[in-house]
């Protein structure tokens, strides 16, 4: 069902005595609620039921769709599309989401409600009746026992019952878990057998609730249960894993591993000792995993678990021993998820050739190796660990992709370098990541190495890159690439990288050879809505240097020559250079239909039907006007060659970009302490600034947000690569370098004007990363 929850039609409330105006989910689901409590209460009052609480209502709705249509507004225009990556899953026409239409729809429900209708027909349109008896097999129990609990569900008509029933605590609202209904007709029983340590010591209300089915009612009933402590001197513990379930986490040498916590607590207020740990039945030593055996009274003990088995699950047992005497055994099961494959997401760490040969004409580096790290299952994925072998390289994640976060379905690429006078011995890579599903996920790669080639061929290819443009999805282009060497006749092939459902647009007419050859390159749109696409062509030959070649393919499908772009540049600096989560500046003709302005953070993906990507992935858009985007690159977006798109309701232009690491351009002014803008300042006075394209931060930010207001300023995010100031050549003191929480893809720097700083004109100049921004000037007096 839908509410109205849009700016332009607020909800007014009162607060602290000010009206105020809401809107947003937020504010339409309290008013719904509000609705379903009128129904509970005039149901009351009519008699209908017998007591408060409706339970699940989306049976009864979609029955008065039948028999009341009246009691909602069907919406029949309007849609909840957003841009989305163009390789990403249900991206249809750069787009994600549904469109409203007659009837039922997964924009709008069932439609929008009748207040008035929906209630006074409830009963009309009302299922088979039910109501549930739940009891318990005893009325009290202490810590170290066990309750069943047993629900009974009984319909009001014939016919035979399904679903289930879930059962909590009604003071904590704690779900205790759920049973389906074994069912005999219209009537049914679910049970569940807990530990009472799943409880807090005192009079519990717990519930049960049934789902009900598609013609009987759901309902709930209560019933109460007593919790107390042990006799006296006995004490009850209890085992938590924490996580839980335990996702696959990183790299704990040697091997894969699974983190976790297990907590072992005593609930009665007796103080006990920790006698025995067991995994799976066998004895291990307590003083491996435990810092101590002396359980206080409601006390924890705690220990860090790092396993690197392969079972699903583990059983983990405590044994204990009070001070009278009585001995006491608590177990836990840990299971163990790898959330990888189908089931989750997933990353592919993929070499550009198959093993990596010295070349002497590079002294400063001899072994290069071309690495893709590809996400396959659409999720966004922040990387954390890198190894090369035992060499931990994490720190340089940043430099060597550009970024330390992978797009749904994205792809990053860097360079490792092995700077070695001899052959390195054959290696490993390994990557960790932490998807935004919530599971830890990681990929490894194998790395050999080889002399120099005897051969001296070495490869060329042209054009080195591919450029094809068509006006609708029913055309197609070709180009042709040219595949030389300057010596014999080595042996290649050649490949489209990545190798997904989206890049099937791009054919070659043959994939090995020896030797010169020309490769027809086909780009066809069938099937593909307009925008611009990316792949590499990626041609090996390991009698050759270099041993690969890459061919970046742009594809941009709806060209028109009513829309154009000229140039990019830093937004302050107007240098000609880009980094992830910059502010950038496109110039170009007909961008945008009309000027506007991003009327709030986060920013939109779209603006009057204007939209941009990079390399597929959506930009946040800060301004609109026809001869001008201000745009952010996405934090996705890996280092090397990227293409610009931009779409004008339909109509769509590219523009290639390099992205780096980091490209700091300095806004052209400084405020002093008092909030002046300043063109002069003494030394020891503080200023600020603010510089874009600092690359990464930490904590990340989403694409086109601002940190909320509420975070304090120590934890406002931060380059990941060091930041640095100098004043006419004399190092700053930094005393702040962070996102404010106002701003987007803008890092606010304030500085301390050295006490060495010369005299007189000179330049400030901030780097990131050892890459230094544009200078901006600055006087210095007495």
């Amino acid at each position: 069902i839908s509410l109205t929850a849009a700016d332009h039609t607020p909800y007014s409330i009162t607060t602290g005595g000010v009206i105020q105006n809401v809107s947003g989910t937020s504010a339409s689901a309290p008013s719904m609620a509000g609705i379903v409590t009128l129904l509970n209460q005039y149901l009351l009052a009519n008699g209908t039921i017998k007591q408060p609480g409706l339970g699940n209502i989306n049976p009864t709705l979609y029955r008065m769709a039948q028999l009341v249509p009246g009691a909602f507004h069907d919406v029949t225009t309007g849609d909840n599309l957003v841009p989305c990556v163009q390789s990403s899953l249900d991206c249809v026409n750069g787009q994600a989401g549904f469109r409203a239409g007659p009837g039922y729809d997964q924009v709008t429900g069932l439609g929008s409600v009748d207040a008035f209708l929906l209630i006074g027909n409830w009963a009309s349109a009302a299922g088979i009746p039910t109501t549930i008896s739940l009891t318990t097999d005893a009325n009290q129990v202490d810590l170290n026992g066990l309750v069943k609990l047993t629900a009974t569900v009984t319909g009001a008509g014939s016919g035979t019952l399904s679903g289930t029933v879930s059962f909590g605590v009604s003071q904590s609202a704690a779900v205790l878990g759920s049973a389906s209904v074994v069912a005999s007709g219209n009537s049914g029983v679910a049970t569940l057998t807990i530990p009472a340590n799943m409880l807090t010591v005192g009079s519990a209300t717990l519930y049960a609730a049934y789902s009900g089915d598609a013609a009987f009612n759901s309902s709930g009933g209560t019933t109460q249960l007593t919790v107390t402590n042990p006799a006296a001197g006995v004490s009850a513990v209890v085992l938590i894993i924490s996580p839980s379930p335990v996702f696959l986490k990183t790299k704990d040498a040697p091997g894969v591993g699974w983190s976790f916590t297990l907590q072992v607590h005593e609930l009665a207020g007796v103080a006990t000792t920790l006698t025995g740990f067991l995994t799976n039945g066998t004895a291990v030593p307590l003083s491996s995993f435990f810092s101590r055996t002396a359980l206080t009274a409601k006390g924890t003990i705690s220990t860090l678990i790092v396993y690197t088995g392969t079972d699903p699950s583990r059983v983990f047992t405590v044994t204990g021993q009070d001070a009278s005497g009585r001995t006491w055994q608590q177990s836990v099961t840990a299971t163990f998820v790898n959330k990888q494959g189908s089931n989750g997401a997933s990353m592919a760490l993929i070499s550009a050739a198959g093993s990596i040969q010295q070349d002497l004409s590079n002294t400063s580096c001899p072994w290069s190796q071309k690495i893709f790290l590809q996400e396959q299952s659409g999720y966004t994925v922040f990387l954390f660990d890198f190894f090369v072998g035992n060499d931990d390289r994490s720190d340089q994640i940043q430099q060597i992709f550009g970024t330390t976060r992978l797009a749904p379905l994205g792809v990053l690429s860097g360079t490792v370098c092995w700077n070695s006078a001899t052959l390195p011995a054959a290696d490993s890579y390994f990557v960790d990541g932490l998807a935004d599903s919530g599971s830890f996920i990681s990929s490894t790669l194998s790395a050999t190495f080889s002399a120099a080639a005897a051969s001296t061929a070495h490869a060329l290819v042209s054009p080195a890159a591919i450029v094809a443009q068509i006006s609708d999805a029913s055309q197609s282009a070709s180009a042709v690439l040219t595949l030389n060497f300057d010596a014999g006749t080595p042996t290649w092939t050649a490949g489209v990288f990545p190798t997904t459902r989206t890049t099937s647009w791009l054919q070659l007419s043959s994939k090995s050879g020896a030797g010169f050859a020309q490769l027809t390159i086909k780009a066809n749109a069938a099937g593909l809505s307009n925008g611009v696409y990316n792949a590499t062509i990626l041609i090996r030959s390991a009698n050759a240097t270099p041993q690969y070649i890459s061919v970046p393919v742009s594809f941009t499908v709806g060209a028109s020559s009513s829309i154009s772009i000229g140039g990019v540049s830093n937004a302050f600096s107007g240098i000609v250079a880009a980094a992830p989560g910059m502010l950038v500046s496109v110039y170009g003709s007909g961008l945008a239909p009309a000027i506007q302005h991003a009327p709030s953070v986060p920013l939109a993906l779209s603006m009057q039907n204007v939209s941009a990507t990079v390399n597929g992935i959506s930009a946040p858009i800060l301004d609109i006007l026809p001869g001008q985007l201000n745009i952010q690159i996405p934090y996705e977006t890996s280092a090397g060659p990227a293409v610009l798109g931009v779409t004008n309701n339909g109509q769509v232009a590219s523009f290639p970009v390099l992205i780096t690491a980091a490209s700091p351009g300095q806004w052209p002014h400084f405020i002093g302490i008092s909030g002046v803008v300043v063109s002069s300042a003494k030394r020891g006075d503080v200023l600020l600034t603010f510089i874009t394209g600092e690359g990464q931060v930490f904590p990340d930010l989403p694409n086109g947000a601002a940190p909320p207001f509420t975070t304090d300023a120590r934890a406002l995010p931060t380059p990941l690569l060091p930041l640095t100031v100098t004043v006419g050549g004399s190092n700053a003191n930094v005393g702040f370098g962070g996102i404010p929480n106002y701003l987007t893809g803008v890092t606010q720097v304030n500085f301390t004007v050295p006490s060495d700083a010369p005299l007189g004109p000179q330049m400030v100049v901030i780097s990131v990363g050892g890459v230094q921004g544009n200078p901006v000037p600055l006087t210095i007096t007495q």
